[in-house]
C-alpha cells in the first residue's frame, strides 16, 4: 500500500469514526482547537491564501446560517475590547468599499429601532450642528435642482401664507445691501405693531394690517445715513407720513411737519 492510499485509508476511517460519534468528534476538535490556537490561525492563514473565493463563500454560507450568533459574538468582543475610535476607523472602510449595501443596512437598522434611531439623530445634531446646517443646505439645493416647478409651486404658497415674513426677509436683503447691521422678523414687527396699539408712531392714526394703505415698516434713522437694522431702530408709519418723511432723521422730520411742536 503506497503512502497516499495510506493516507486516504486513514481520512475514511476517521470519517466514519465521526459519522458513528458526532458529539465525541466535535468535543475532541474543540479541545484540539483550544490547545493549538496559534496552528488553527496560520491554517486558517494558508488556506485562506490558497483558496480565497473558496474560503468567502464559505464565510458567507456560515455567516447565513448563523446570522444571530456572530453578532452577538461579536459584540461580546467589543464590549470586553471597547477602542471606538477603531470601529469607527473600521466603519468608515467598509461604507467607502459598499456604500450601497451600507446604505441598505442603515435603512434596515432604522426600520427596526425607530426610537433608537432617533436619539442617535438628535445626539449628532447636537454635536455637530454646522455639518447638519451645512449637509441640509446642500440636500435642499440638490433637491431645488432636481424639482424646479415643484420649488416654485412651494414657494408661492408659502409667499401667500405668510407676507408679513416675506416683506421682512426683503427689508433684511435691502439692509444687507446697504451694509447696515442688524435684522428684524415678522414677529419684531408684529409685537412693535402692538406696543403702538396699532397706530402710527408720528400722526397716530390707525394703521391697518392689510390692503392699499397698510402700515410702512420705517428706519428711525435711515439705513443711507449709518442707521441699523435691528427692531430698534423701526417704527411702523402710515403710507402718507413715511412718504413724507423719506430719509429724514425722524426728530428732524417732525420739526419740518410741525415746526410749533402742536
Amino acid at each position: 500500500m503506497t503512502r497516499e492510499e495510506k493516507r486516504a485509508r486513514k481520512t475514511e476511517l476517521q470519517r466514519q469514526r465521526r459519522a458513528a460519534n458526532p458529539e465525541k468528534a466535535r468535543e475532541a476538535t474543540r479541545a484540539w482547537q483550544a490547545a493549538n490556537r496559534e496552528t488553527m490561525r496560520e491554517c486558517r492563514r494558508r488556506y485562506r491564501a490558497k483558496n480565497p473565493k473558496q474560503s468567502i463563500e464559505h464565510n458567507r454560507k456560515w455567516y447565513a446560517a448563523n446570522r444571530e450568533k456572530t453578532i452577538a459574538r461579536v459584540r461580546r468582543w467589543q464590549a470586553a475590547h471597547p477602542n471606538p475610535e477603531k470601529k469607527r476607523e473600521y466603519d468608515r472602510k467598509r461604507h467607502a468599499a459598499n456604500p450601497v449595501k451600507a446604505r441598505a443596512r442603515a435603512r434596515e437598522w432604522q426600520a427596526s429601532h425607530p426610537a433608537q434611531s432617533r436619539e442617535r439623530v438628535r445626539k449628532w445634531i447636537a454635536a455637530n450642528p454646522e455639518r447638519f446646517r451645512e449637509g441640509a443646505r446642500k440636500r435642499a439645493r440638490r433637491w431645488q435642482t432636481a424639482n424646479p416647478e415643484k420649488m416654485r409651486k412651494s414657494c408661492l404658497q408659502w409667499k401667500t401664507a405668510n407676507p408679513e415674513a416675506c416683506r421682512a426677509y426683503a427689508a433684511n436683503r435691502r439692509a444687507l445691501n446697504k451694509g447696515a447691521e442688524g435684522q428684524h422678523t415678522a414677529f419684531d414687527i408684529a409685537a412693535l405693531w402692538k406696543a403702538q396699539d396699532g397706530k402710527c408712531a408720528a400722526c397716530r392714526g390707525t394703521l391697518p394690517v392689510a390692503g392699499k394703505h397698510r402700515y410702512h415698516v420705517d428706519h428711525i434713522v435711515a439705513l443711507s445715513k449709518g442707521g441699523s437694522n435691528w427692531p430698534k431702530n423701526i417704527q411702523l408709519l402710515c403710507p402718507r407720513c413715511n412718504l413724507s418723511k423719506h430719509n429724514r432723521d425722524f426728530t428732524e422730520w417732525a420739526r419740518i411737519i410741525n415746526p410749533a411742536g402742536i
